[in-house]
């Protein structure tokens, strides 16, 4: 469920990523990946650790997101996100405050939600 092709089960329509490079078909660590304009790199794609990484570049902001599934039972897990920013000029610092601000999405009710459906 995780990588950039795995995560369209769950993510949203707005998760569309446009595949740059990659070594082999499908989700694979360090695949180069295109969403909403922005360059995206999958650093690392662990299932047997269930962590996933991602470096995002920005014009303003690089992003690194690690995502890590703990198992609950058969078919829920907890979801543990990490978002660190850096502004990469001035513009960013206020690109940063306002990717904080706006931090809505509930990734383990959206993962646990493609769970149940299969």
């Amino acid at each position: 469920m995780f990588g950039p092709l795995g995560e369209r089960a769950w993510a949203g329509d707005d998760w569309q990523p446009e595949v740059l490079w990659s070594d082999a078909p499908g989700d694979r660590e360090g695949m180069v990946f295109k969403q909403k304009g922005e360059i995206w790199v999958n650093v690392r794609l662990d299932p047997t650790a269930r962590i996933a990484e991602y470096v995002r570049f920005g014009d303003t902001v690089v992003t690194r997101i690690r995502v890590e599934l703990t198992p609950q039972g058969n078919d829920a897990c907890t979801v543990n996100v990490r978002y660190d920013w850096t502004a990469v000029n001035e513009a960013g610092n206020a690109e940063v405050a306002k990717r904080a601000a706006a931090m809505t999405i509930d990734w383990e009710e959206a993962v646990n939600a493609a769970l149940d459906r299969g």
